[in-house]
């Protein structure tokens, strides 16, 4: 397993997300080292839960946060 990531959106902004899919081919490389266990422009991830069912929002633990 790789090293944990996690990226979040703080503001309006999607820029962070967008700059590590700009890194295109290089990025393929680095996939096998990484693991993104929250990026929401890749990831459909449900805050409360799959159906809204929790009361807290859950963003994956990660080794760096974006």
């Amino acid at each position: 397993m790789g090293l944990k990531i996690a990226e979040e959106w703080l503001a309006n902004c999607g820029g962070c997300e967008v700059t590590i899919l700009d890194i295109g081919e290089p990025l393929l490389d680095l996939l096998p080292k990484l693991d993104f266990v929250h990026i929401p422009v890749l990831i459909d991830h449900k805050y409360f839960g799959q159906t809204g069912e929790k009361d807290e929002l859950e963003i994956p633990e990660a080794d760096v946060g974006i």
